[in-house]
């Protein structure tokens, strides 16, 4: 439906878009639908396709906004169209269009995978979810009978996660990262029965006032800037003072946990017990505004250590053209003795620079000769002329401009 100005008779107009699927109307073009356009190959390009053999192409997800999600056409351009008030209306507007004729199975795919690059979420729209979630069923429709809010809902619904898997930095030393399947519904209580069935296990307990804590990890570089990690961790007041250690008492038999060393450097502050890393996206959307909507992705280790654990420096793999000591030894002693004989060689016809300077003696010059060499250059009697005018100096009143004339006018008697 595209962009639309308001109030053209003011000074400040207002714009707004509208949604191509909701008709809702938006103050930024939220979504938008990718499309790709083939750039020209060059002769060179042409041979070498048809030199290789035909591979069916291969769509993969990476979190580079500036890159393609199709590997067999990188250099197709990529642009932006139209406008839509979450990536579920993409995803149904491209669904629609393929119904229609309009897009193909290949483009279908290229946008699923481009919405799964943003989402961390691989949307497979099917008929049934196109009649779940279709536009028609809100109230500004006809025969609607839903408001916003509760088709932005229906549609969270539709592709969320029963199950989300979390990493676990556990607190004691020597224990390595982990992977775990937590339930969405009751998120927060479950992490805390975990990490307090946990403790037990160690003889360990939190205190009484010990309460479930989020907070944000940030200042990652290599973290991209539509993701987000929430480390959830249970908050002690150990810290707080004197008076609070008394009211946050542990039951007698039980320690209290040690610091986690490694969730307290990424978030930069005191954790103890164990912590979990919670893995989201950060989407636009109508509802929740530029990077509002947070939907929760499944993290694993290796992502983990992606982002936080510095990459190890590769070993020195010692190949067969390199010497040994040994090996090396005995070559110098060889190339010594080959650079002294080329030297050798070399200056074996030199001769003393005494000698030299003896031989190449030069007979004496003439005074003809000498005044011939240094003469001065002849000037023309024109240039010797204008050289002469030159250095005669100017008398003072001739840069001088003469005083002004005051002419006064008669006055008649």
């Amino acid at each position: 439906m595209g962009k639309r100005k308001m109030h053209q008779n003011f000074n400040r107009p207002i714009h707004l878009w509208s949604c191509d699927q909701t008709g809702m109307p938006m103050p930024t073009p939220i979504c938008t639908m990718p499309k790709w356009h083939k750039t020209v190959p060059t002769e060179e390009e042409d041979e070498a396709a048809e030199e290789e053999d035909e591979v069916a192409p291969e769509y993969f997800f990476t979190l580079d906004r500036d890159t393609s999600c199709l590997a067999s056409s990188e250099k197709d351009r990529l642009t932006k169209s139209g406008s839509f008030c979450n990536w579920e209306m993409v995803m149904l507007h491209a669904y629609l269009q393929y119904q229609n004729g309009i897009h193909s199975c290949d483009t279908l795919a290229r946008v699923r995978a481009f919405v799964a690059e943003r989402t961390g979420i691989d949307m497979d729209m099917t008929e049934e979810i196109s009649k779940m979630i279709c536009p028609s069923l809100l109230n500004h429709f006809k025969n609607g009978s839903l408001d916003f809010e509760e088709y932005q809902d229906l549609c969270e619904k539709v592709f969320a996660l029963d199950e989300v898997r979390v990493v676990v930095i556990p607190c004691k030393e020597g224990d390595a990262v982990y992977e775990k399947d937590v339930a969405m519904t009751g998120f927060a209580e479950a992490i805390e029965e975990d990490i307090r069935e946990r403790a037990r296990t160690r003889g360990e307990a939190f205190g009484e006032n010990s309460q479930m804590r989020a907070m944000e990890v940030e200042g990652r570089v290599r973290l991209s800037k539509e993701r987000g990690i929430t480390a959830h961790y249970l908050g002690d007041t150990r810290l707080v003072g004197d008076d609070k250690l008394s009211k946050n008492r542990v039951k007698p038999g039980f320690k209290l946990p040690p610091k986690n060393r490694f969730a307290s450097q990424h978030l930069k502050s005191t954790v103890y017990g164990d912590c979990y890393l919670f893995l989201h996206s950060k989407e636009d959307s109508l509802r929740y505004g530029p990077n509002g909507r947070m939907r929760p992705i499944n993290y694993s280790v290796g992502q983990y250590e992606a982002v936080f654990v510095r990459p190890k420096k590769k070993a020195f793999e010692p190949t067969e053209t390199v010497f040994s000591t040994e090996t090396f030894a005995k070559a110098r002693v060889a190339m010594k003795g080959a650079a002294s004989a080329l030297e050798a060689s070399l200056s074996s016809s030199a001769q003393k620079p005494g000698a030299v300077a003896k031989l190449a003696k030069a007979a004496p010059l003439s005074g003809r000769e000498l005044a011939r060499k240094h003469r001065p250059p002849q000037l023309s009697a024109k240039e010797l002329a204008e050289q002469c005018a030159a250095e005669v100096e100017k008398p003072r009143w001739a840069s001088q401009q003469p005083p002004p004339v005051h002419r006064q006018k008669a006055s008649r008697p």
